[in-house]
């Protein structure tokens, strides 16, 4: 992982609470400053209230749903860089993705090189 990319500040926002404990951690260890929310509503509360670089976002969420999640968040004129992570991976889902105001999209089962991929194409390390 590159100097550029360590230290980002991260937020995870995804309903399956034992996967994004993991996620956090796996982040932690690499560097990144990664802060978690399990629904909808608490990602747009927190993601609000706190600048993130990067926003790692469930699309199926329980509460409020993913797109409606992004869309919210650029609506308060949030400026991170939304990563969908998501089960839905057809063309389709892209698209909602991407019109929500998300700025990429990767289908799970999402590895951290993945992750790190994407953030190295959004911050040019």
């Amino acid at each position: 992982l590159t100097q550029k990319l360590l230290g980002t500040v991260e937020k995870v926002i995804d309903d399956n609470q034992a996967g994004t404990e993991a996620l956090g951690r796996l982040l932690t260890f690499r560097g990144h400053k990664t802060t978690l929310a399990f629904s909808g509503q608490e990602g747009i509360y927190r993601a609000t209230e706190n600048e993130y670089d990067v926003i790692l976002l469930d699309i199926g969420l329980p509460d409020v749903g993913g797109y409606e999640v992004a869309t919210r968040l650029r609506e308060a004129g949030t400026q991170s860089f939304i990563l969908a992570l998501t089960g839905y991976g057809q063309d389709e889902d892209r698209r909602k993705a991407l019109d929500a105001g998300c700025d990429g999209h990767l289908t799970k089962p999402v590895g951290l090189q993945d992750i790190e991929n994407a953030l190295k194409s959004r911050f040019g390390a």
